[in-house]
């Protein structure tokens, strides 16, 4: 028989004192270490009863879930080209809109998954007597951008609580459920909305004799830079930012309510609950301001055919930047993505970091020699 508990999924440290000692009762636990109300999660004394499920360690349980993480981001990345080719009445390529799309609908997905598997543990093992939830509106989460979304799901509790009820009440029929009045409800919103950032476009004056090269955050030292250049007559200077302001006339309130009607309805699990769930978690700048980033594209002064796109972290997180490279890697331009960081090179480095880059480019350069297929061996770029 199930231990019957009450669940608590949010920060303590959003509750004053005396509501803390209230809901600290018998049966009452913490899903995780993220939910203690110290700001120092080593320490170890606490009143309340941690869960912890998952063993990150676990290599073979880890290597499944990749393959499943893999496969159902390939299921969705096709639903999505075809929505959003619907949508925005366009007939770009898979190929297209995955660099667009690529680190946001990794992230997200893996982000919900562990999160899932983390449900499943427990609903194993415990009878949720009594969810414990503060009441946070689905519209505090909508993400402007992909930087704006990954860093929500990297470091607000408030978020993970928000995705983990969401979790509950999907899987759990008649989920029993009990207020928490929250504290500090300005504060969350407030720590939310500054990771929305302004979107800004670099002016470039390029110039190319021979080989057509655009250079985008490269993380070179400047002799490097200045060898390139030198060595294959062409100047590549950025001299000016401007902020990119979302024209109202772009935003279509109702586009994505239109954009979710186009998905199917699925058999009832974890895929499912993606898409549901991907409803208030897709960022506006693929939807609603994606004709705002496509306009932005079409007035860039930047080189409008190259042969070679350099890059070391500009498709992460820079939306302008990643429009202008999927305009031109889907016809005749090549796209040479540079090792950032020194992460990357464990038994699933084909999923994580390496695997993501490699998957967009056409050729990967790495420091030193590595033996894995796709990789070019190369060396460390800065002088440290």
């Amino acid at each position: 028989m199930r231990k019957r508990i009450k669940l608590i999924t949010f920060n303590l440290g959003n509750l004053s004192n005396k509501a803390i000692k209230k809901i600290r009762k018998k049966n009452t636990y913490l899903i995780g270490n993220w939910c203690r109300e110290t700001k120092n999660l080593y320490q170890e004394k606490t009143d309340t009863k941690i869960l912890n499920f998952y063993n990150w360690d676990k290599l073979k349980e880890k290597t499944e879930d990749i393959k499943y993480i893999l496969s159902v981001y390939n299921k969705l990345l096709v639903k999505l080209t075809k929505n959003l080719n619907s949508i925005h009445k366009t007939k770009y390529n898979k190929k297209y809109w995955e660099f667009l799309i690529n680190r946001w609908l990794m992230a997200f997905i893996v982000d919900i998954y562990s999160k899932w598997r983390i449900a499943d543990y427990l609903l194993q093992k415990y009878d949720v007597k009594e969810f414990l939830y503060q009441d946070l509106k689905d519209k505090m989460f909508l993400p402007e951008n992909t930087m704006h979304h990954n860093l929500m799901h990297k470091t607000q509790s408030s978020f993970t609580h928000w995705c983990l009820r969401k979790i509950f009440k999907y899987r759990v029929e008649n989920l029993n459920e009990k207020k928490i009045k929250i504290s500090n409800l300005s504060k969350i919103k407030k720590t939310i909305s500054k990771y929305k950032f302004k979107m800004y476009k670099t002016n470039i004056f390029n110039l190319s004799l021979f080989k057509k090269i655009f250079l985008y955050e490269l993380s070179f030292d400047k002799k490097i830079y200045f060898y390139l250049k030198f060595k294959n007559f062409f100047i590549n200077l950025p001299y000016k930012n401007e902020a990119i302001s979302f024209n109202k006339n772009f935003n279509n309130k109702n586009l994505r309510k239109d954009f979710f009607n186009l998905f199917k309805n699925s058999k009832k699990g974890f895929e499912d609950f993606l898409i549901k769930h991907m409803y208030h978690s897709m960022p506006k700048i693929f939807l609603e301001n994606y004709a705002a980033l496509h306009n932005c594209y079409l007035t860039l002064n930047w080189p409008k055919q190259p042969e070679f796109i350099l890059t070391t972290y500009g498709h992460y997180y820079d939306e302008i930047f990643k429009i202008y490279c999927a305009n031109k890697i889907i016809k005749k331009t090549k796209l040479f993505i540079f090792q950032h960081g020194d992460g990357g090179y464990f038994a699933d480095d084909d999923f994580y970091n390496i695997g993501w880059d490699k998957k967009l480019c056409n050729k990967y350069f790495v420091w030193g020699k590595n033996p894995k297929k796709g990789c070019k061996a190369f060396f460390t770029q800065k002088n440290i």
